[in-house]
């Protein structure tokens, strides 16, 4: 009889309905229950209400098991507030291939995903697909972490057509030491490249190094900006052998104001100068003042002195 009755009251009890310390059996109210749909702090057992159950489809605040309710649940295919399992439905779910607003835990399809391989709108972590992902190797639209391939990637060594950050390789690469066709950073090594101290074939930026290169102190072939050294420099201050500037001072200039052996340019002062208003010995141009050789000057001022004595 004591083990068929219900509503019994002793430490131990085996049946439903029970009051005391320890049921074993449904529908129990004692601190620590054994069996389904139980009511006690404690309740081992599918379908509990109490503060704590171990079983599925539980509905009290904090739940082990799968298909619970409440506001803390612990097992796959939970609905409550936070579930922690996989494949939960709440809005904060702590496990793979969950469904909830956020989600923490591999391949989840909700909002915003924490975990590697997820396919939400907004992912946190590596290889995944969403439209904006944080993590490396990710294929979203915009991508934030290395090695990315999608349409906009901000970290290092990315690969698609718009990257943000170092070593990258995409058609346009904002970022220094990039390979891309276009490049925006220093030190960069693509067709055309923005940023100093690049070596492309066109660099736009100080201190290039490329065939054409536009800024100052360049040292190609060619460079558009002032002080540079090249061959063939366009800009004031240059010494290449031809520059196209004014206050040039190479053999070659063709500016104004210019001190090197030939000059082509008003204002010029060097040996050989052609354009108006020069004053070096040979002035080819309007308004120039010849000057003799220096030697001549030397001459003409020792006759007076002689002259005069």
């Amino acid at each position: 009889m004591f083990l068929t009755t219900v509503q019994q009251f002793g430490p131990i009890n085996i049946g439903p309905g029970s009051l005391g310390p320890i049921n074993i059996g449904p529908v129990s109210l004692g601190p620590i229950n054994i069996g389904p749909v139980s009511l006690g702090p404690i309740n081992i057992g599918p379908g509990s209400l109490g503060p704590i159950n171990i079983g599925p489809v539980s509905l009290g605040p904090i739940n082990i098991g799968p298909g619970s309710l409440g506001p803390i649940n612990i097992g796959p295919v939970s609905l409550g507030p936070i579930n922690i399992g996989p494949g939960s439905l709440g809005p904060i779910n702590i496990g793979p291939v969950s469904l909830g607003p956020i989600n923490i835990g591999p391949g989840s399809l909700g909002p915003i995903n924490i975990g590697p391989v997820s396919l939400g709108p907004i992912n946190i972590g590596p290889g995944s697909l969403g439209p904006i992902n944080i993590g490396p190797v990710s294929l979203g639209p915009i991508n934030i972490g290395p090695v990315s391939l999608g349409p906009i990637n901000i970290g290092p060594v990315s690969l698609g057509p718009i990257n943000i950050g170092p070593g990258s390789l995409g058609p346009i690469n904002i970022g220094p030491v990039s390979l891309g066709p276009i490049n925006i950073g220093p030190v960069s090594l693509g067709p055309i490249n923005i940023g100093p101290g690049s070596l492309g074939p066109i660099n736009i930026g100080p201190v290039s190094l490329g065939p054409i290169n536009i800024g100052p102190v360049s040292l190609g072939p060619i460079n558009i900006g002032p002080v540079s050294l090249g061959p063939i420099n366009i800009g004031p201050g240059s010494l290449g052998p031809i520059n196209i500037g004014p206050v040039s001072l190479g053999p070659i200039n063709f500016g104004p104001v210019s001190l090197g052996p030939i000059n082509i340019g008003p204002g010029s002062l060097g040996p050989i100068n052609i354009g108006p208003v020069s004053l070096g010995p040979i002035n080819i141009g309007p308004v120039s003042l010849d000057l003799p050789p220096i030697n001549t000057i030397f001459k003409l001022c020792h006759a007076t002195f002689l002259s005069f004595g």
